[in-house]
């Protein structure tokens, strides 16, 4: 992959291998899609919440979490990876 081994490439490997038998079931979803229909459900308003979906060099599709003020500003941070993860 034109780049040195990382302690954690191991980790993204299996996570998304061990569970690959049943992608298929998640591969029509769209995370971001489900996410925002089940905060709507919840009464959330999505006004104030903004989702990074861009897939960007170096952007992790593990979680994060920084600083942020709450109810004006929330982020979601999403990087495909997997149907099953990204779900």
């Amino acid at each position: 992959m034109n780049r040195d081994h990382e302690y954690y490439d191991d980790f993204y490997f299996f996570r998304n291998r061990i569970y690959s038998d049943i992608e298929g079931a998640f591969s029509n979803l769209d995370p971001v899609d489900e996410v925002m229909r089940a905060l709507k459900s919840m009464n959330f308003d999505l006004s104030n919440i903004q989702f990074d979906t861009e897939n960007r060099k170096d952007k992790f599709p593990s979680p994060i979490c920084f600083f942020v003020e709450i109810p004006s500003d929330i982020r979601v941070l999403y990087k495909s990876e997997s149907p099953y993860f990204d779900f």
